[in-house]
């Protein structure tokens, strides 16, 4: 899981923990996620399930998004995405830490080696 200024967590995330009803889908949007999160969080949600239309595709998924036309793509429903690229997958946004426990955090300058893309992190402006 990402975490802010260049971090990742390890985390385990306790299903068991969320309500059905307090867990909502929304649409993937490029763009900020504040206001969404903000929304969601007053609205009583835990957390978010999106179609990841942005980041973690593959160049096999790229290339069909490529093709169809990315603002036809932006206008799509999940549905139809889903069926024209079907290697595209639910990313969430936790908003209940309690759904969750941190197990560990890996930063840029401590990295696991069990985990060696942590090295790979761009260190945050600032750091």
């Amino acid at each position: 899981m990402r975490a802010g200024r260049g971090s990742v967590l390890e985390v385990t995330v306790h299903g068991e923990r969320f309500d059905l009803p307090e867990v909502k889908r929304v649409k993937d949007r490029s763009g900020s996620w504040k206001s969404t999160n903000q929304r969601a969080r007053r609205a009583g949600a835990s957390a978010l399930v999106y179609l990841n239309r942005y980041e973690g595709v593959t160049t096999t998924a790229l290339e069909r998004i490529l093709e169809i036309g990315s603002d036809k793509v932006d206008r799509m429903s999940d549905a139809k995405l889903r069926k024209l690229v079907p290697e595209l997958e639910d990313s969430w946004v936790i908003l209940d830490p309690a759904v969750i426990t941190i197990e560990r955090v890996l930063t840029p300058d401590d990295p696991s080696p069990e985990c060696p893309d942590a090295r790979q992190l761009p260190k945050p402006p600032g750091m």
